[in-house]
């Protein structure tokens, strides 16, 4: 399993990114399929990183990361008839306000 290796807090708006060793330039979907720390599934509308075509990316939006906890996704595509989910990775999201950073 990765693991996205920068701080983030609750409802940050920055993009997230995923090495999937794939060409994701002709998928017809790319998704994150997420696990939120209270074993909620989402799923975010993803696409091809513009600079490297087998990263996907997306930008996180306040609500995404409204949890304190391990979120745990991979990256899934599609591409005609190829349906695939990647490799686990998973995140840490500290609370807004979190004393350890002091």
């Amino acid at each position: 399993m990765g693991y996205i290796d920068y701080k983030l807090y609750q409802d940050a708006e920055v993009p997230i990114k995923s090495y999937t060793g794939i060409d994701l330039t002709d998928a017809d979907k790319v998704e994150f399929h997420v696990l939120k720390p209270d074993e909620t599934e989402v799923i975010w509308t993803a696409n091809a990183h513009p600079d490297d075509p087998k990263y996907a990316q997306y930008h996180l939006t306040t609500g995404d990361i409204d949890q304190a906890g391990t979120y745990i996704f991979h990256v899934y595509y599609e591409e005609g008839t190829v349906k695939t989910p990647g490799i686990a990775n998973k995140f840490q999201v500290h609370e807004k306000y979190d004393q350890q950073t002091f």
